[in-house]
């Protein structure tokens, strides 16, 4: 069940209480369901309803490659304060965007901030006919010094991941990193592909005004009708304004915005404590 409750800045924003039974059973599946490979995505009829054991099964192995690259990603970081763009400390945010990238009718996603590689991992192990095209600044180690938008070591822990996804037979193909500026990869990318179109779209990149608004514009170009848009850490006062920004303009439509549950992950948290919230909205083009 949810519960209402009002921000800051009085927008409505809903409290994600999961039920023991359904943690329980999630736990479970992920303990004690026997088997790897990919299953198939959740039809069109079931996209919101009951999830097939296909998904749990999947779920179970996106943790599994979570938990391997994460313990390479420890390696060559001092602490994890010095990493960015990470979903999975919060298992209800992971469990919300899995169920809609699970969906047959997802098969182009688009991210924006590749991060850590949490969701794309996350994308590509969920739903075996999805093909992720990630936006990223993705500096190499020899070049981070010259990157001032980057944390110290982005370029050194995203490697792991993007080796990992690189080597793997499954997931290669499916996987397409566009460096860059999100001002200039962007456009680029929808004026060099004008009949391509992502079916869900995911934005966690610059959390700066008015950048979110920029990158909620740009990819506009490449969005179908009604598609879903994950925007994360909305709890950063320049992301929320951008993201009403482009409501009131008429680019977005609101539909949730949602605060995970405040017990986090310890496998892959960063930092004591962080209250965020991430919305799902939907382009009007």
């Amino acid at each position: 069940m949810a519960t209402s409750k009002v921000a800051a800045n009085g927008k409505p924003i809903k409290v994600i209480i999961v039920s023991i039974m359904a943690l329980s059973f999630i736990v479970l599946c992920h303990t004690y369901i026997i088997g790897n490979g990919r299953y198939k995505a959740l039809n069109k009829t079931d996209t919101f309803m009951y999830p097939h054991d296909g998904f749990f099964l999947n779920l179970r192995e996106y943790y599994r490659l979570l938990i391997h690259v994460q313990k390479k990603v420890d390696s060559v970081v001092t602490s994890r304060n010095s990493i960015t763009g990470t979903i999975a400390w919060y298992p209800s945010q992971v469990y919300y965007y899995a169920r809609i990238v699970s969906s047959s009718k997802i098969k182009n996603v688009c991210e924006l901030g590749y991060g850590a590689g949490n969701s794309a991992l996350l994308y590509l192990t969920m739903n075996p006919e999805v093909t992720l095209y990630s936006f990223d600044l993705f500096p190499v180690p020899s070049e981070q010094a010259l990157i001032s938008e980057t944390l110290p070591r982005q370029g050194f822990y995203q490697k792991i991941t993007l080796d990992y996804i690189k080597e793997s037979d499954d997931l290669s193909h499916r996987f397409h990193q566009i460096a860059g500026n999100s001002n200039l990869s962007i456009p680029k990318f929808a004026n060099d592909n004008p009949n391509f179109k992502c079916d869900m779209i995911s934005i966690d990149g610059s959390h700066q005004s008015p950048q979110v608004y920029f990158d909620i514009l740009h990819f506009r170009k490449l969005a179908k009708s009604e598609i879903s848009v994950l925007l994360d850490d909305v709890n950063d006062a320049p992301v929320r304004k951008d993201m009403d920004r482009a409501i009131a303009e008429g680019l977005l439509k609101e539909q949730e915005c949602l605060i995970p549950e405040q017990i986090h992950d310890e496998n892959f948290k960063l930092y004591d404590f962080l209250k965020k919230v991430f919305c799902a909205a939907r382009y009007l083009v």
